[in-house]
């Protein structure tokens, strides 16, 4: 289970969401305030398909941005604030 989640939880920290891990449960807390809180030990087969889902209805992006997506996302952000 552990491997098939680390690349969900890299694109999470990758978007800016923090991790935090206990030892029952991670949470994911989003730059906005929203947090979405996961069983550290999932139960079923589609546990991380639903992981997914709720954290993209949160604002996550999955299939995750490649690296040049996401510096061109922030020079946007960047250029507009400016």
């Amino acid at each position: 289970m552990a491997s098939e989640i680390d690349p969900v939880i890299r694109a999470a920290k990758a978007q800016g969401i923090t991790l935090e891990t206990t030892s029952r449960h991670r949470r994911f807390v989003f730059p906005s305030g929203d947090t979405y809180v996961f069983p550290a030990t999932a139960s079923d087969r589609r546990a991380v398909k639903n992981l997914v889902a709720d954290l993209r209805r949160l604002g996550f992006i999955w299939p995750a941005p490649s690296k040049k997506e996401l510096r061109a996302t922030q020079r946007r952000t960047t250029t507009t604030h400016t």
